[in-house]
């Protein structure tokens, strides 16, 4: 079998109920190693996904209860 592409995608509770969701995909070159590339696409949503998080402040979120809808 050779693969040639790889997916790793990630779930973060954000708590109250919300997650951040984030899939990269990858194309694995001919000289490379699958299993150091599988490392590498993890660390990189990983990263990704742990900066978007760590980015978000109260500014961030929309507050639906003053906007006179449900959100919904």
């Amino acid at each position: 079998m050779k693969i040639t592409s790889i997916s790793y995608q990630a779930v973060k509770n954000l708590g109250n109920y919300e997650s951040d969701r984030l899939e990269a995909t990858a194309t694995v070159e001919q000289d490379e190693s699958v299993t150091e590339a599988v490392k590498q696409l993890k660390a990189f949503v990983e990263a990704q996904l742990g900066a978007k998080i760590t980015a978000i402040d109260d500014d961030d979120i929309f507050d639906y209860s003053s906007s006179g809808t449900s959100g919904m």
